[in-house]
This record gives C-alpha cells, structure tokens and sequence, in this order.
C-alpha cells in the first residue's frame, strides 16, 4: 500500500475532473451526450477588473467549483461574448455560491442579451434569491427563441459591499455527443462459452478472451476511418504465462494493406487486472482497421483480459490540463524519466483513466485544474499533492524512486501506481465539511489503483476494519464494486460530494447498495479467505448394491467454517452435500468406482482429497429379522460384518406381516452377516449377556433368545405319544383336555398315528395358553393310568412362542 509521509491536500485542492477515459471506448455503449455548457466558450470582459489575484473574471466559468470571481462591489456585471459569428438562443443557465461569506452571493439580477453589444434585452430577472450552503448550484429556465452574440448578467450582493460567485453555465438546450465506436471484433481463435473475442472489447477486465494457442490476432474494425492516439491492454485474471508479451499492431484502411503503427517487445503485467497503457502521439491517419499480433510469455494459450482506445475526439480529451515538469535531483531524478520518458502523454493518461474509474459523464464534473505541476525530488515519505483552485501540485520523492529501483521492482509500474494514488486525490470528491473521512478519501485512492490492476487485489488477507484506510478499505470498495453493485466505485465517489449540502455518513453503503456496510465488510471477509479446510477422514462405503452406495467421512474443519462436500467418482466431481454421508445413485451392476471427498469453505476454497475407496456395485446381501416381541418398542442396534456399528439405540423395528413379532431388513452389502443386540430404545437392553446375537444374511426368526432360520412359525405345539404295545391298533385316541371340554372322544381332537408306531396331534394356539390334558382311547373307561393301574394326575402344559413340540408317553391303559 501506498504510503505518504505528508498528504498536503490544501482546501482548495482540486479533487475533481471530468469524467475522463483516455483509452476507454465501451463496447456497444450508447454514446455520450450531456447539456452543453456555451460559457466556457465566451470572452468574458466584467464591470470591474480590480479582483484580487486568483479570484479573476476567468475562474467564473473555468468549470471548477473551488475557483471563484469577487468585485469589491455590492453590483457588478459580467458579460459574455460568443466568437465569429456565432449566436446563440440560451434559455436556462446555473449559479454557483462562492465558498465562504453567504453575504457576498448574488441577491438578485437580470439577464440582458443583445444582438451588437449595444442594444441591450432583458432576457430574465431574478429577486431575493437564497443559496442555503456553500457551493450550492442552482438552476433557471427563461423562455427565448432569439439567438444572441452577447449575453450579459447585473448583479446585487445580498449584502455588504463585495459580490462573489464560484460558476455560471450558459445552455440553449443543445447537447454535447460523443459516438462511441461498435468495432466487428475477429480473431484468430477463441475458447466458448467463456473467453470469446467479445470479452476482449466489453468494459472489463473480470472478462477474457482466449485462444489456446501460444500466438493470435485480434482484429476491430470500426466500420469507419478513426484516428487513434493510444490504446491500453489489461492483464486477465489468472495465468500470467498467457498474457501478451510481444505484439506489432497493425492498421489498414481496406484490410488487405497494412502498415505497423506500433511494436512492443518484452512487455510485462506485474498484477492480474494491470491496465498498460501505450500511448502514440504522433500517430495522425486514419484507419478503418486495428489489428493486433501477439505472442506469449509462454505456454500454450494467449489471454487478454481487455483492450481500449484512445481517439483524440472522445469526449475525454477534453481534460487536457498542461503538465508543467520539475525534475530537480541531479543524482537520482534519471529514474523517473527512464521509467517515463514521455510524461506528458503518460500523466495525461493516467489522469483520463482516474477519472474513467470515478465518474460516469462529463456532465457529473464540476471541476479541472488548468495545470498540473509534477516535481521529482529528494523528499521524504513517497509522494504527496496539494494546490490552489486552478493549480494542483504532486511532489514525488526521487529517494523513494531510488529505493524501490535497488529492489529490482519494476520502477515503471510503481510509479504508474503512485500516480493512480495521487492523481485520484486531485480529481475525487472530498466531502470537507464531514470529519474525520481520510480513511474514506485515502481509499477511494486505493480503490482507483486497485481497480486500474496497480495493487495486486488477489494478495489481500483477511483481517483489519472496513475504515482502515489505504488498500484495505481500497479493495473492500473495489470488491462491493465488482460483486454487488456495478457502479458502486463512482457512486461512493458522488457521495462524498462537497456541493451536495449534506454531511457523509457510512449510511451511503446501505443507499447505494441496500445492503449495510457491516454486513459487506464480514461477506469480503470470507471472500479473501484462502485458508483450505482440514481433509475428511475415514471415508467409507456401507450398503452397495447392484445401483447404489452410501458413503460416510469424518468431518472437515475451517477457520471460517465447512460450507459443504463436493463427492468425486473416478476423479470427477458428482455432487455437493452439507452432511458427512452420501448416498450415491446410478451405478452400473459390476462396474468399479473409486471415491474421495474434499472439503470446500465459504470462500471456495477446497481441501485435500480424503482417502479414497473402490466399490464394484453388485447385488447387495440382506438380513431380514423377525423379532418376537420382548419389547413394546425394540430397537435393533447392528453392525455388518467388517462395517461399522449403528448409532444407538439403533433402528426401531417395523411390525410384521407375523402377529406378535416385529422386523427389520438390513442391506449388508458384501458382508454375509451381522452381529446384532435388541433394547426398548430407552436404555433396557438384551445383548446375549454381552456376547450379542449373530445374524447370517436371509430371513431369521428370534424367540427368546432362540435364532432359527426361515420365517416365523405361527404359535402352537405337537404333542407326540409313545403308547404301550398292547393298544389296540383299530381303535382311534384322541386328547382330552381343557380344550374340549374334557370331551373323551372329540373328532377334532383325534390323534393321528404314525407310521413308526406313535401318535401325534398338532394345536394351534396361542402362546402363553396353559393346556390340561390326557389321553384316551374315547372313554373314561379307556383313560391312560399310571403303570401299577392308578390314574395319573393331569398333564399340563403351556405353550411358548412359535412352534414347539413335546414327546409323552402312555405306561398303561385302564382297561388293560
């Protein structure tokens, strides 16, 4: 950043120009036009001429705001004479109040206009007018049709015995335009969507053209014969191996015979965005077509991020202030001239892109110094400016110069920045009657050097205020500029405007923006963060299937926070999440894929790659659980083999198509099992005692504590009797039970015999059900006994979970 030892910004500083662009023709802009303004035109010859020193007829309509004509007078006249033969109808004009003493303003006056300068006609009058600030501008309209040689004002102080008044402007409705050139742009090549030849010529350095060749041309053809003086090319924003470095330009009034106006070799843009101008004073022909041959620094692409000409009747060659040069250090004073061998032409330059980057027309300057004296010498600090209403002054040490050569810097460069700097105090509003706003002046300054690519933008770090001054409020400005509000560097110029009777506050960010400056500074904040987050970690896959994989990382961490994860498949990004997993989709059955995550910040900025992982997507294996309910509610907390466990409590566990259990089905993905323990999802657990319970893939059915495989069985026993050898083989036994009401000899309860000599008999109830039970064969009288002939006690027998069996055996029948 560029610091000064002293700033001697007087308050009659001249801070501001004509919106100038010595280089600047916006590609398919309208064209400029702005009222014209016929005083400056005029001889002025006034009632009295013993004004003091500075304060003369001429600064009336020198088109500077800080200039002022006084007569020691409470009346006085001041007359203006169009040249030739010239006449002119007006029919509006502007006053200005002087600085100081409101007493001195115009009270009253009449506007008298004559053909001769003899015959004299009152055009307009005015009383008891009142300028409410200091520099306040006021306008009037009268009704006149007749062109007139002379016009001429009376005027009456408000008080006292001294008129003064800072500006008049004359205007008869007639516009001052200025065409701006469309050129047909052609090129040897160009890279689209992105970096088409049109970037080349659109207003923009944040813009490129490029063509994937180490050498090309680029071609305007304006459509008419155009005389140029200059051009600029700014540096794109990346790859300095691309940019221009050798070129001839060419210029053809037919585009078949061409004649090289200018050759450049070893060219260099120490800054992305650096605007190099190249000035041709003595170029005076006009041709239909430019034509520019480039080569490379190196590589295999030629970019630019823009290109601009300078014609001698563009409206900006109306600030034409004489640069008056002082170089007076003998011993290192040499550096500056070889670094700016042609000062004037560059100063001017310099001068018409300041006032390019801060205003939008002509129109919108009130004022330009008539000189600008330039003095190189052996001075502390590094450069400063000061003045008087029509002379503005910059000092530039020659000790600095020397001390910056020794570094081995590009001394030009340097010192195109420090005039950048300083010659946007000359020519920048600078609102006085608000204190304490240097910060805001010096970075406006900054901001001008920033934006024209004289301070390297890209190496600015978080940290500081927004009202810190220099570069660091410079490129916040240049910032909002660019990504919020286009325009903004001019409009936060006009806010600061001296003659607007009002006082700056930093209010002006939210009005031009509609977003506060607080907000601003915190989102460029995360902007100029560079910082890259912390890698994820422990990248892995879980449930592949024959489409789909999930995967799952560790978090990343950021100085300012993960904003999300951009998900790679086979080193091609697929996908953004703000989660630590991802289920991806679309996979190919058999196909492989190799997967790593990285990290990206609020700023962009990306981390390192996570580990990466294969996947071969194929049909996943599954468990499907049925679970007979211990719990109300269970839960199954698993992990597939080789995998990781679930968070607890786990899944909960859907009812079943099974009355009585509930089910989950699990994609193990390759595993062929897991391991697994149940609880209520409040903390009651069933874990096997700690040794869990394991799975294999398929469907398993789990009854208190028992895993078989297959589906759940419904509910109910087989009873299986042994009977003695004596029973009669043709007759039927049957169950008499609870169940039947102790009915002997129930059909539905018939045993069935089987073919190894027992019986058998399947019921179906419900678990839990307590059975009382014998065995007949259709009588009381036929009733199993114990085997001494005793009658036995009643079976009994509760049913569990599932399907269960139970063996008996019969020791003896009553009657036998």
């Amino acid at each position: 950043m560029l610091k000064k030892q002293t700033i001697l910004l007087s308050l009659f500083l001249l801070t501001i120009v004509f919106f100038a662009s010595f280089f600047s023709i916006p590609a398919r802009a309208a064209d400029t036009s702005y009222p014209r303004n016929l005083a400056p035109i005029g001889t002025i010859t006034v009632s009295d001429t013993s004004s003091p020193d500075g304060e003369t007829k001429e600064n009336a309509s020198d088109r500077n705001y800080f200039s002022k004509w006084l007569v020691f007078s409470p009346t006085a006249w001041i007359q203006y004479e169009f040249p030739g033969q010239s006449t002119y109808a007006l029919n509006s004009y502007k006053i200005t109040s002087a600085n100081d003493h409101p007493e001195r303003d115009p009270q009253g006056w009449t506007l008298e206009a004559s053909i001769d300068g003899v015959i004299w006609t009152a055009v307009d009058s005015r009383q008891n007018e009142n300028f409410s600030y200091r520099f306040q501008s006021k306008s009037y309209s009268f009704s006149n049709t007749t062109a007139y040689k002379y016009y001429r004002f009376n005027f009456q102080c408000l008080s006292g015995t001294i008129v003064q008044l800072s500006e008049i402007e004359l205007f008869d409705g007639s516009q001052e335009t200025y065409a701006k050139p469309n050129p047909l742009i052609s090129a040897s090549g160009e890279t689209l969507p992105d970096h088409g030849k049109a970037n080349a010529f659109d207003g923009t350095s944040n813009s490129s053209w490029l063509t994937p060749q180490s050498s090309g041309w680029l071609q305007f053809d304006f459509g008419q014969q155009i005389v140029i003086d200059g051009y600029a090319f700014s540096a794109a924003n990346s790859a300095p191996d691309s940019d221009p470095k050798i070129w001839d330009l060419k210029a053809s009034t037919d585009n078949v015979n061409w004649i090289t106006i200018d050759s450049r070799n070893s060219e260099d843009f120490r800054y992305r965005h650096q605007r190099n101008h190249y000035v041709l004073p003595t170029n005076q022909k006009a041709y239909r077509y430019y034509r520019f041959e480039l080569y490379n620094h190196s590589g295999d692409a030629l970019q630019i991020g823009e290109v601009a000409f300078s014609r001698p009747d563009d409206a900006w060659h109306t600030v034409a202030p004489i640069i008056d040069m002082h170089n007076l250090d003998t011993t290192n004073g040499y550096l500056f001239d070889q670094a700016i061998p042609d000062p004037q032409s560059d100063i001017l330059a310099v001068i018409r892109q300041v006032c390019n980057t801060l205003y939008a027309s002509p129109a919108d300057v009130p004022i330009r110094p008539r000189t600008l004296h330039v003095t190189i010498g052996n001075y502390d600090g590094v450069a400063s400016v000061s003045g008087s209403p029509t002379d503005a002054d910059l000092t530039i040490s020659s000790r600095y110069l020397k001390s910056y050569a020794d570094s081995g810097k590009p001394l030009r460069q340097e010192i195109l920045g420090i005039l950048y700097h300083e010659l946007t105090h000359v020519y920048q509003f600078d609102d006085r009657g608000t204190p304490d706003i240097g910060y805001m002046i010096e970075g406006m300054a900054d901001a001008v050097r920033f934006e024209n690519g004289y301070h390297d933008r890209y190496s600015m770090t978080p940290g500081g205020t927004w009202h810190d001054s220099y570069g660091t409020s410079g490129n916040f400005f240049r910032w909002i500029d660019e990504k919020k509000h286009t325009g903004f560097l001019r409009e936060l110029n006009a806010s600061l405007n001296p003659f607007d009777g009002q006082t700056w506050t930093p209010a002006v960010f939210q009005q031009i923006t509609g977003t506060d400056v607080d907000t601003l500074w915190n989102e460029y904040q995360v902007s100029l963060d560079k910082s890259q987050p912390t890698a994820p970690g422990d990248l892995t896959a879980t449930n592949t299937t024959d489409t789909t994989v999930t995967l799952s990382w560790s978090a990343s961490t950021d100085n300012l926070g993960v904003a999300g994860y951009n998900i790679y498949s086979n080193g091609i990004k697929i996908s953004t999440t703000q989660s630590t997993n991802y289920k991806v989709n679309g996979l190919t059955t058999g196909s492989s894929y190799t997967f790593m995550v990285k990290a990206v910040d609020h700023s962009g900025n990306e981390s390192s790659a996570s580990n990466t992982i294969t996947v071969i997507a194929k049909a996943s294996n599954t468990a499907t659980i049925y679970y007979r309910k211990g719990f109300a509610t269970p839960y199954i907390h698993y992990q597939p083999d080789g995998e990781k466990w679930t968070t607890a409590p786990g899944v909960a566990m859907a009812d079943s198509e099974y009355n009585g259990y509930s089910k989950s089905t699990i994609t193990l993905g390759s595993a062929t099992g897991l391991t697994a323990a149940f609880n209520n999802g409040s903390g009651m657990w069933d874990n096997n005692g700690g040794a869990n319970y394991k799975f294999l893939a398929g469907v398993s059915t789990f009854i208190n504590g028992t895993i078989t495989s297959g589906f759940p069985h419904p509910d109910g026993v087989t009873i299986v009797i042994s009977v003695p050898a004596n029973t009669p083989a043709n007759e039927d036994l049957y169950l008499t039970s609870s169940l039947t009401g102790w009915n002997t000899a129930d059909a539905n309860y018939k045993l069935t015999r089987n073919a190894d000599g027992t019986y058998s008999i399947k019921l179906n109830v419900a678990a839990g059900t307590n059975i009382q039970y014998k065995i007949t064969r259709g009588s009381w009288a036929t009733v199993e006994v114990n085997s001494n002939g005793s009658d036995i006690a009643n079976r009994s027998l509760t049913t569990t979970a599932g399907a269960s069996t139970v063996s008996i055996s019969v020791q003896r029948w009553k009657d036998k």
